[in-house]
């Protein structure tokens, strides 16, 4: 992020001995639900940081965030919507800049509630307004074909790590949860007979999804294998194959997935990737956005609409229903006569 330019009013260094007693910046990411969201903010936090002190080693902890005053958090936000990489040549989207817009805002308002600044001036450094744009859902849709070499490699491979590979392949395919979801499931929260799995997710709201009768099988193979009926689903195994006792990391599973992929030829794809699969798929398959919507747990039915792939088709149907004119040699010219 070094190619960020600093403010034109940047922040004076703080002295040690003019730091609070609490880091704001750790009260804050504390404050954070899910571990998911503590890495995301943290995340955008740091970049801030580093935007704000040019050093591209630095990162939001002991930054003396209650100095910041409204010429910074809209120097900030326009630096946001400037900035180009390799990863974004045609910069962040909305979406992306107004999630650390969020940051900022929360972080202000922790600041205040420590008494680390006053409630005026908080107010104007907050109030900067969102960016308006719309992007297309990043990722893409696994197809079948893929589903199917994924579970091919890990048929073929011997050993408890690819029978847990297996099993989270059909979870994440079958239920779209997310990759903290499946980090967090418990195999006292599974019922065989009902193929339902409670869940946590965000919000710290439970629902109930439901496993698809062919990815009851892998899934019931992996369960076996722990000899348990309580505790974390998916464990890290071991090099000598001995299974662990603790759950693995949401970024542990983003592994995994990365490595069977890999190894199945398919080309890159994220574990949200799943889950938007699977939400298009069932939506195709005749299922109604509400029924979507409570299976993926979001709060609101235009996050779920967004995964609707209907009226692409319809657009591609549409253009599908054109053609290009036909070519022909034309009329034969008339031999030129003597």
């Amino acid at each position: 992020m070094t190619d960020l330019v600093p403010p034109a009013t940047p922040l004076p260094a703080l002295p040690e001995q003019d730091r609070p007693a609490v880091d704001p910046y750790e009260v804050y990411i504390a404050s954070l639900d899910s571990v998911e969201s503590q890495r995301t903010m943290r995340g955008a936090l740091d970049r801030i940081a580093r935007m704000q002190t040019g050093d591209p080693e630095t990162t939001g902890a002991w930054q003396p965030w209650w100095m910041l005053r409204y010429e910074h958090t809209t120097r900030i936000r326009a630096d946001l919507i400037a900035y180009r990489d390799n990863k974004s040549p045609n910069g962040y989207a909305p979406s992306h800049i107004n999630k650390h817009l969020i940051a900022i805002r929360q972080v202000l308002r922790v600041c205040w509630r420590m008494g680390l600044m006053t409630g005026d001036d908080y107010q104007r450094a907050a109030d900067i307004k969102n960016v308006k744009g719309k992007r297309l859902l990043a990722g893409r849709n696994i197809h079948r074909n893929e589903l199917a070499a994924m579970l091919k490699v890990c048929a073929e491979t011997e050993g408890p790590a690819a029978i847990r590979d297996a099993a989270l392949v059909a979870v994440l395919y079958s239920t779209g949860i997310r990759r903290s979801e499946a980090a967090n499931l418990l195999i006292e929260r599974y019922d065989h007979g009902e193929r339902s799995l409670r869940i946590i997710g965000k919000g710290n709201t439970e629902r109930v999804v439901f496993l698809m009768p062919d990815a009851v099988a892998p899934f019931e193979r992996w369960l076996s294998l722990l000899g348990t009926r309580r505790g974390a689903v998916f464990r890290r195994v071991h090099k000598d194959g001995a299974i662990g006792p603790s759950a693995m990391t949401p970024r542990a599973l983003g592994y995994i997935v990365d490595r069977t992929r890999t190894k199945a030829g398919s080309a890159p794809l994220s574990t949200h990737d799943f889950r938007r699969t699977f939400i298009g798929d069932l939506i195709d398959a005749g299922g109604d956005l509400s029924t979507a919507q409570r299976l993926a747990g979001h709060a609101l039915a235009t996050t779920t609409a967004g995964y609707d792939r209907r009226p692409e088709r319809a657009l591609r149907d549409a253009v599908d229903r054109m053609s290009l004119p036909s070519v022909s040699s034309g009329p034969k010219e008339e031999e030129e006569r003597p």
